[in-house]
């Protein structure tokens, strides 16, 4: 059976035994010496803070709190992650991390804020579609933007990305679980799948494309666990929040699955 695998996982242990779970959520300590999850698949560092919206959505778990997906700045006190990253969750269960590029290091630019309140897409289906994946995280107290800290632009409600884009994340850097682990944030351009052409190959799949959802990726490209949350970059807007993949990821028959950003548009304006 095709397995459907949201993108965060939950990451077990030493560098010789590592597990994953499917629909858990993806540990990334917060102690700059144990190890890290991995990230994109067939991508490369980013150059330090080159996405100053990006940020590490993380829990408090064995003691210290840990990287679960990543989330993107949309104003000084609201942060738009994917629905799936916090369901069934309480806003004090979260810290978010501005400003961070490596985090195995201090970078000195960190902001750290508390998660007031959390408000899911009302339509967000998790165990029947993954439709309409989208949660908006407001922030007990704002964030001071500058240049390692900065909002991301939304999209008009009619945007339709084309062409390349770009996605980042602190998820798997292979199917391989043994692959080495980067420290820091990498990035990974993928090409825009037409939704017309996506929805037909994934008619057989146990879920399927809605008009909600953007198809990026091919063979060997792609997001991957650990990387939920984390935005689609097309034409320096926000065009979807990393949502869901095949299991293995990255395959040329099965693209990457973003939640479409300009689908809500509305929906973000009313939070």
């Amino acid at each position: 059976m095709k397995k459907l695998c949201l993108l965060m996982c939950l990451w077990v242990t030493s560098a010789a035994d590592r597990t994953f779970w499917l629909v858990e959520s993806g540990q990334h300590s917060n102690n700059k010496e144990s190890q890290i999850t991995p990230t994109l698949i067939g991508g490369f560092p980013a150059d330090p803070h080159e996405f100053p919206f990006h940020i590490s959505l993380q829990t408090y778990k064995n003691g210290q709190w840990s990287h679960r997906c990543g989330g993107s700045i949309i104003s000084v006190d609201k942060v738009l992650t994917a629905a799936h990253c916090v369901h069934a969750s309480k806003a004090n269960d979260f810290l978010v991390i501005a400003g961070d590029h490596n985090l195995q290091k201090e970078d000195k630019t960190e902001q750290v804020v508390t998660v007031k309140s959390i408000t899911i897409h009302p339509q967000f289906s998790l165990q029947k579609s993954m439709d309409f994946d989208y949660a908006i995280l407001h922030l007990l107290s704002p964030l001071s933007l500058n240049e390692n800290v900065t909002a991301v632009s939304l999209p008009s409600s009619e945007f339709e990305p084309i062409g390349d884009c770009v996605t980042m994340g602190w998820g798997m850097i292979s199917n391989d679980a043994t692959a080495p682990l980067p420290d820091a944030l990498y990035k990974v351009i993928l090409p825009i799948v037409p939704r017309p052409i996506c929805k037909i190959m994934f008619q057989d799949y146990i879920v399927q494309i809605t008009d909600q959802m953007v198809c990026a990726g091919d063979d060997g490209r792609g997001s991957c666990l650990g990387d939920s949350g984390g935005a689609l970059v097309c034409n320096e807007v926000i065009a979807g929040i990393v949502s869901w993949s095949t299991d293995p990821c990255a395959q040329a028959e099965y693209p990457s699955v973003y939640a479409n950003v300009a689908a809500v548009r509305s929906w973000i304006d009313e939070q």
